[in-house]
């Protein structure tokens, strides 16, 4: 199958307004501004872990979110780790 150039603009234009409005929404159920921190929740599947250093940022997006995953944190760097 070929794809003309508008065609792949168009489906990756939609693909990023679903993925916009996705994030969006659970924003603003879980009534917190960061949408970094909604992309990393959206990401993950239903039964994952997300490391990390802030998991109180992340509890309310994941208790919003329809999917469960275990918040491990907080992760801190140790001195010398890259």
């Amino acid at each position: 199958m070929i794809c003309s150039v508008f065609e792949v603009l168009a489906w990756s234009l939609c693909r990023w307004l679903v993925g916009e409005l996705a994030a969006g929404e659970l924003l603003g159920a879980a009534g917190r501004s960061d949408v970094i921190d909604a992309g990393v929740v959206l990401i993950a599947h239903d039964g994952e872990d997300i490391i990390t250093s802030d998991p109180e940022d992340l509890r309310p997006l994941a208790a919003a979110s329809a999917c469960h995953v275990e918040l491990i944190g907080p992760y801190r760097k140790t001195a010398g780790a890259r």
